[in-house]
């Protein structure tokens, strides 16, 4: 198979695709076909895109020496500002929010009220150095992993990566939240599939992701049980109730844990396109700015008393209110064939693998939303991805 089938966004769809197909909800089997044919489309759109912008399988790398000594240092620093940054947003010490992870008592829960109590919601220049000290975090992450695409292999750069994801791992754990995880295997991902690119005889450990995605799960899976007190039961948390009937909850539970994040897209566009078609707006849709200047708003069938929950709206959805829905499919191939040709300059540099990066986060978005601006770190490394085009651009760097 070519290692072009394992770009982290074809993987991705695949797996979204099944996923709608199997999980255990209870809904019509039109709008669960509806949900499908929605993620087929934007499937397509990447598909065809990615493969026009599909140059060559190899990618050109001029290697540099790599400086351990420094690399220990910038990683060192994460763990003082995942330190700092956590005891912010959650006013959590360190060994108190270990010993809640041991105890099994809800980080998310205490997060959540510090956050609220705190007024940290409202932005203020009292917010920029932990802002500065999570991009660090994810910075130095997505550059050791960049090395790791190309450098020749030794155990100290294997322990270096796990290192540099670990304070992601702790910032997770601090706010109780799954969201690090979802990153770190993101990161994983494009490091796997960028360095089959480099060199084409890498086999990709394909048993090691597995096992990677299964840890995440699991991790993913107890989160949500400390929130409920480890009595979890499942419950109508959106529009869509959990399947008693499906035996495949009994044996993976966190198929329907899942859903709120990854079927709850696919099913709202479903719903907002039967929507607009018996309004007879689906049409007007199809302009610029027309969602935009109605005043539709993200999840706007949420005003329909549609049960949306603690969700996010599909950034789909979001592009087609501001550019309507022809050229919202543009944009989604638009971004394929730049998420593509991030990996066909002339020289493979940090540039191509933050942009790579970046792009499969927005990717990974339009279908069920909001994982690239999350967060105002990511938001900062995508300013730092757009100063770094225009200086090589210039030449100003290399």
């Amino acid at each position: 198979m070519s290692k072009y089938f394992y770009n982290p966004v074809f993987l991705y769809y695949i797996g979204l695709v099944v996923y709608a197909l199997l999980v255990p909800v209870d809904v019509d089997f039109e709008l669960r076909i509806i949900a499908v044919f929605y993620l087929l489309l934007l499937f397509f759109v990447f598909f065809l895109s990615s493969f026009i912008s599909t140059r060559s399988e190899s990618l050109k790398v001029e290697g540099f020496d790599i400086n351990f000594r420094f690399l220990i240092f910038l990683v060192s620093l994460q763990y003082l500002a995942v330190f700092y940054s956590g005891y912010f947003y959650t006013g959590i010490e360190p060994l108190d929010m270990i010993g809640n992870v041991l105890a099994g008592v809800s980080n998310y829960s205490l997060y959540q009220e510090y956050f609220k109590s705190a007024e940290i919601s409202t932005f203020g220049i009292y917010k920029v150095f932990p802002i500065l000290s999570v991009f660090y975090l994810k910075l130095i992450s997505l550059y050791v992993c960049y090395i790791a695409t190309f450098h020749v292999y030794k155990f100290k750069l294997i322990v270096l990566v796990v290192l540099s994801l670990v304070p992601l791992v702790i910032f997770g754990l601090y706010r109780g939240t799954s969201f690090e995880f979802f990153e770190i295997l993101v990161m994983i991902l494009c490091l796997v599939y960028l360095r089959s690119r480099v060199y084409l005889n890498f086999k990709i450990p394909i048993f090691k992701v597995v096992l990677l995605i299964s840890t995440l799960l699991f991790v993913y899976s107890y989160q949500v049980s400390v929130r409920y007190l480890h009595d979890y039961r499942p419950d109508c948390l959106n529009e869509f109730c959990y399947d008693s009937d499906s035996f495949l909850f009994d044996y993976f539970p966190v198929m329907y844990k899942l859903s709120a994040y990854f079927y709850f897209g696919p099913d709202y566009m479903a719903r907002w396109l039967i929507h607009f078609s018996e309004s007879g707006e689906v049409f007007s849709l199809m302009l610029p700015f027309y969602g935009f200047f109605s005043g539709f708003e993200p999840k706007h069938l949420c005003q329909y008393g549609l049960n949306c929950g603690p969700t996010w709206a599909p950034d789909f959805e979001i592009a087609t209110y501001h550019f309507g829905i022809i050229l919202a499919f543009i944009l989604v191939g638009l971004i394929s064939y730049f998420q593509v040709r991030f990996l066909s300059a002339k020289r493979y540099a940090f540039v191509s693998f933050l942009g790579f990066y970046l792009l499969t986060l927005q990717l990974f978005a339009f279908p069920v939303g909001n994982f690239l601006v999350v967060s105002s770190a990511n938001k900062i490394l995508l300013f730092l991805l757009l100063f770094l085009l225009v200086c090589k651009k210039f030449k100003r760097v290399v």
